[in-house]
């Protein structure tokens, strides 16, 4: 009886093989690259059917990706009672988003929430957090940081808006 030797050249892959069994073998126990995107984003006064609605303007966007120069949305604290900071992302595998709150104070950004979502394997999964607004407590700039996995440090988005009082909340006395 003859036994083929696995390390014989007439059994063993050829070199420019072994790259391709190599990722096909450690692929699916390699850490998360790339399991999880941040599709879209959108700022927004309310939720309908898992979509944004009413959004306010201009239009919310990510600071890793545009101009920090851009105009900020303006959310009007006297008329405004939540902000809904709404995402769409897609997952090779569940993970966890992160939507981080934070409000800016004379010695820096202050944490206000940590939000854990979780997110199921998709193509296009919708997530979103919430801030209730108080007239008097939540004037100023607000910054969301997006991130995934158990690494909050990996930053996807950074969004940032407004709070402001009303510009007629103090109407002039009218004269006759």
């Amino acid at each position: 009886m003859h036994f083929l030797n696995p390390l014989s050249p007439m059994t063993r892959p050829p070199m420019w093989l072994w790259p391709f069994i190599f990722c096909t073998i450690f692929y699916p126990i390699a850490p998360s690259w790339g399991q999880a995107e941040l599709l879209g984003v959108e700022l927004a006064r309310e939720i309908v059917k898992r979509a944004p609605v009413k959004p306010y303007s201009p239009v919310v966007f990510c600071e890793k990706n545009q101009n920090r120069n851009a105009p900020l949305p303006v959310i009007n604290a006297d008329t405004d009672r939540q902000v809904v900071f709404w995402n769409r992302v897609t997952a090779e595998i569940p993970t966890t988003f992160h939507h981080a709150w934070h409000k800016k104070t004379v010695d820096g950004w202050e944490p206000m929430a940590n939000i854990r979502l979780k997110v199921e394997k998709s193509s296009s999964f919708r997530i979103w957090s919430t801030k209730e607004i108080h007239p008097t407590l939540h004037l100023g700039e607000w910054m969301i940081v997006v991130s995934s996995g158990e690494d909050t440090k990996e930053v996807l988005c950074i969004a940032r808006f407004i709070v402001e009082p009303s510009v007629n909340a103090n109407p002039s006395p009218q004269t006759r």
